[in-house]
């Protein structure tokens, strides 16, 4: 079994500390401790803009000091830190730097089950040394006594979300596991995947490959060199991959290298069966699983441009019931045709439910913005009823991933916010993602922002009534009444007529802001809170 996170709260150095939130992610397995402190402040926050690696079940300790005024960075950090695998962050001095420990950020760290442990207040006689030393000789002692890590690291893999669960992923696993660079290569040679040890560690590949020139053996060991490499094959049902794993000055034993690569075998077996095949739909699994090295090597092969991309778009059926693999391929194949005449650089694959593409350079710049309008007329017009998601301004690979993440978590809220369109660009799933935040934060916060739709004297038939066509008005016609009478079904001076009234019942001039923003905010928080499938 692993070290989790309540073995090490019974640690000498940690038995007067406390966790604050995140108390059911407290069997997350560990496997390093890091630090995690920043001289200046605006560096730490430049990061938070990038996804961070996944660490594999990391423990940070920090005292958060060059943020310690500035609680949106905070959160910031823990949302970072939960995104990239990390197990848990040891808060140190706080009440003396950190003053206090943010609502938000508590929140966030509980409903995640990320825990967040803080150390005894006002103390600035603690150590870092002493929690890292204390944790280090656990986890040691853990690897020394239980040898065998295949089921462990097949677990904690199982147990991640699906845009972490990537080969790049388990190398890092196991690079940290063995302390040895592993590199994973196709059949000509070509690097795949890295994880180097230590970070940060660059090798000369070529150096290492001509090493192995002349061994055909399934496990070989060569010592020409200060380093240990031992080679091993991978099997795939079209092509063998051929894993190193690269040691130096220490030897690596039997049992570790048989057991990496069974893990990796099993990896591929078992998740990823693309590993095999280049193609496409493998180059959008690399940008969307966040492995840099797999992507550049994928990109130079299929000649594709990466940094050309800036447009994505997740398509899927308006009906759940209408999904199917063979809806989903005509699918597919419809985007293709249409938006090939767009843009000179598409990939396009199926992921679950979705189709995706990923586009840039477009052939007639003018076009960008009514794309999303063009592609679902010409999806009508082949009898297809869809909902479209993604956004076209993307800068980098980093924010395509995040965005398509954004998308997948936050979906269904802004289909319940924006039931009547068929196009949601990003910006309303995040807006969607800020209601369900705001829910969060308990009934206190939500009567608050509800409170604006208070209407006095009115019957709960007449209210409802009023309030959907608030919401239209608002949330789906742009404050047309023309549009929200269509949406409706109702004469446009009958939507007059209650537009006028909202205005007296409500005391608000309704389209003015700032007043439309609070009531636009209440409408999407309403709809959320009054949804029924």
């Amino acid at each position: 079994m692993s070290v989790t996170i309540a073995d090490l709260v019974k640690l000498p150095s940690l038995r007067d500390a406390c966790v604050v939130a995140g108390a059911k992610g407290m069997n997350k397995a560990v496997a390093s401790i890091s630090v995690l402190e920043y001289a200046n402040a605006q560096a730490l926050k430049d990061e938070l803009f990038y996804p961070l690696p996944f660490e594999g079940g990391e423990v940070v300790i920090s005292a958060l000091i060059c943020i310690k005024d500035d609680p949106q960075a905070q959160l910031s950090v823990v949302k970072k830190l939960c995104e990239g695998g990390e197990a848990a962050l040891i808060l140190y001095y706080v009440g003396i730097y950190l003053k206090e420990l943010q609502p938000d950020m508590l929140e966030y760290a509980d409903t995640h089950g990320f825990p967040i442990i803080c150390m005894p207040l006002k103390q600035d006689t603690l150590r870092y040394s002493e929690v890292i030393m204390e944790v280090s000789e656990k986890i040691l002692q853990d690897q020394m006594i239980n040898q065998y890590f295949v089921s462990d690291m097949l677990d904690t893999i199982a147990q991640l979300p699906a845009h972490q669960r990537s080969m790049d992923t388990l190398l890092r696993m196991l690079s940290d596991r063995l302390r040895c660079t592993v590199l994973l290569l196709d059949h000509r040679g070509g690097v795949l995947h890295e994880a180097a040890w230590p970070r940060g560690l660059q090798l000369d590949t070529k150096e290492i490959l001509s090493l192995l020139s002349n061994s055909h053996m399934a496990a070989a060991r060569l010592s020409e060199s200060h380093y240990q490499i031992y080679s091993s094959y991978i099997k795939h049902e079209t092509q063998d991959m051929r894993m190193l794993l690269i040691r130096e000055h220490t030897v690596l034993p039997d049992t570790s290298i048989k057991q990496a690569q069974e893990v990796v075998q099993l990896f591929v077996t078992i998740w990823s069966q693309e590993h095999g095949n280049i193609q496409t739909d493998q180059l959008i699994a690399a940008i969307l699983n966040d492995e840099p090295v797999k992507m550049r090597r994928l990109a130079d092969m299929l000649h594709v441009n990466v940094s050309s991309i800036h447009c994505m778009y997740m398509v899927t059926a308006a009906k759940q019931s209408l999904i199917s693999d063979d809806w989903l391929q005509k699918l597919q194949n419809c985007c293709e045709v249409i938006l090939k005449e767009h843009y000179h650089t598409l990939m396009i694959a199926r992921k679950d439910a979705y189709v995706l593409m990923f586009a840039g350079e477009e052939q007639i710049a003018e076009n960008e913005v009514l794309i999303p309008s063009i592609l679902i007329e010409e999806l009508n017009a082949r009898d297809f009823s869809t909902i479209i998601c993604g956004s076209t301004h993307l800068e980098n690979t980093a924010q395509v991933r995040s965005a398509y993440i954004a998308i997948c978590d936050f979906i269904d809220a802004a289909r319940i916010v924006y039931p009547y369109q068929h196009w949601l660009p990003l910006q309303k799933i995040q807006y969607a993602r800020e209601c369900q935040r705001l829910i969060g934060l308990g009934e206190e916060k939500v009567q608050e922002i509800m409170s604006v739709l208070t209407m006095h004297n009115m019957d709960s038939v007449q209210q409802e009534e009023l309030l959907q066509t608030l919401c239209v008005y608002l949330l789906d016609a742009d404050m047309s009444m023309q549009r929200t009478a269509e949406l409706l079904f109702l004469h446009k001076n009958t939507i007059k007529y209650r537009i006028r009234h909202l205005k007296q019942l409500l005391h608000s001039p309704i389209t003015a802001m700032p007043d439309s923003a609070f009531l636009y905010q209440a409408c999407a928080l309403y709809r959320i809170l009054n949804h029924r499938e």
